[in-house]
Parts: structure tokens; sequence; C-alpha cells
């Protein structure tokens, strides 16, 4: 799993190809030490200011090639083998990243436009807007309960959540960079960026708590890590007052589970579902 244990910001200055001064800030990160990070960081703001020096545009580098920056919350360990990391995302959320345990999300799409007055509908009433979705949700549902009668070789947890569903594999654990990964993911119509960001990061990622905005609290909007005593108290406040409010929703809530009931997970598997449904299938409103 990508997922960096220490992060620093870089910095290199010196003059361009136009013989102007210039500096460059970059994030570096490391899995061995603070110091690390920050040598890693200022190597490369050297390395991208180089590129400036002969017209090379920095955003030649895939910004899904870098690790996720996320504050670390939480490592969990199977037969003393790291198996999950529980990180904080941009929003404030936190998100279940597995090693080998495959969780795919499948949110409901917009409900396409019919005709003109479908769409005047749509954006005149709520009601009418809820049932239409009501309707792409109940496809949704048709297509995965379809894809797994014609694939009742995997056995899989199905939870709703508030934009979708959400599918967790408990016959097999499973390689994120895999192409039998990427087949299923493709075949149950999951979200391009989300395949594409699985086999960048190598792992699976579920969110465990609410979305904030949906709490009726707004996102976190201090990047981790904050690098100021400001943004560090701004940072601890936030997420104590998130604390108190996403204990009002939950991320999803389990609906059936398809294949072979009678399958018994493997002990990793067990693990990751009895943390998983223990933070994020609660018997509370979906957000």
């Amino acid at each position: 799993m990508k997922i960096p244990k220490f992060w620093a910001l870089g910095s290199h200055q010196g003059k361009t190809h136009a013989h102007k001064q210039k500096a460059i800030s970059v994030w570096g990160h490391s899995n061995t030490s603070q110091e690390d990070a920050e040598n890693n960081a200022n190597k490369k703001a050297e390395s991208i200011f180089d590129r400036f020096k002969i017209l090379e545009k920095p955003d030649s580098y895939a910004y899904t090639d870098r690790p996720l920056r996320e504050e670390i919350v939480k490592t969990f360990d199977h037969e003393e083998q790291e198996i999950a990391i529980v990180t904080r995302n941009a929003q404030g959320c936190l998100i279940l990243n597995t090693e080998s345990v495959m969780f795919i999300d499948i949110d409901t799409p917009y409900p396409k436009s019919k005709n003109i007055l479908d769409t005047l509908l749509k954006s005149l009433s709520k009601n009418y807007l809820k049932k239409r979705s009501k309707q792409e949700s109940d496809e949704t549902l048709s297509q995965i309960q379809d894809w797994a009668y014609q694939n009742k070789q995997h056995t899989f947890r199905l939870y709703k959540t508030f934009a979708g569903y959400r599918l967790l594999f408990t016959d097999n654990l499973y390689q994120p960079t895999s192409d039998q990964t990427k087949q299923i993911m493709q075949s149950v119509n999951a979200d391009p960026l989300y395949i594409k960001l699985t086999t960048i990061q190598e792992c699976f990622r579920a969110r465990l708590t609410p979305k904030p905005y949906r709490c009726g609290t707004t996102n976190l909007k201090i990047k981790y890590p904050p690098q100021t005593p400001e943004a560090i108290q701004k940072y601890s406040q936030w997420t104590h007052a998130y604390n108190k409010i996403k204990k009002n929703h939950t991320a999803c809530k389990h609906l059936k589970t398809y294949g072979d009931r009678n399958l018994k997970p493997q002990p990793h598997i067990q693990n990751i579902i009895t943390l998983h449904d223990s933070q994020a299938c609660l018997n509370l409103p979906l957000a």
C-alpha cells in the first residue's frame, strides 16, 4: 500500500532559462523517517526546477502517480503483517485502506434526461428528482444482482451507501494491481478513476465515516500535514468537532450476501469485515 508515514515540504530556488529567480515547493514522503522525507522533498523540488530550465511543464508529473497525502490514524495487523491502514482523506472522512481485501463502490448515476419535460421536472421538483434517482438506484442494484447470478464463484457482502452500493468480497484475497481485479471492477461498472487509483496506490479503499457536508458541517479545509501552529490547532479543532457530529450518521448499511453464504471467510478477511462493519455499518441515517 502506497501510504507514506512521513511527509515534508521541500523547496529549491535558482535562475530559470530566462535568468529569472524562481522558487519551487513540493511535497516529499518516506516510510523511514521525517529526515528522509525532507531529503526526498528537496531532491524532488530540484528535479522539477530543472524541468523548468528546459521548458518542460511540471504537469508532466501525473497527479495519480503520487501517494495520497493523508494522516495515518491507525494501522491493523494480522499475524504480524500490516493488512489495513485507516487514514483521513482531504474531506476529513476516515478511510479504510486494505492490502488485499477487495472493496468496490458503485455510485448510482444521476438520472439521464429522457426528454425536455423530464429535464424540466428534475430541475423544478425535488420529489420528481427523488423518484427518478430511486429508479436509477434500482437499476444499479438490478445490474449488481445480475452480475452476482452470472458469477456465482464470487461471494461478496452488499451494502447500501448514500450515493450507491458497496461490494466487499469475502471469497478470496485479491491483488489491487492484478488483471483479475481490474476485470472484476470493470464488469461491475466501478468508477474508472477508482479502478485507476486502486492500481496506482496498490490498495482498496472504503469510506468508514459519513461525509462532513452531509452531516451539517463543513469539509476539512486544512491540508495534511498542517504546517503552522495555527493550522495544527484548526486541524485538531475540526477533527474534534467532526468526531462528535459523525456519530449521528453512518457510511453504509448491509443488505445481503451473494454467492456461497456458507463460505466462512478466512481470518484475514473476517478481521476486515469486523473492522469495517463496526465503524461504517451502523443503524443510523446514511451520509
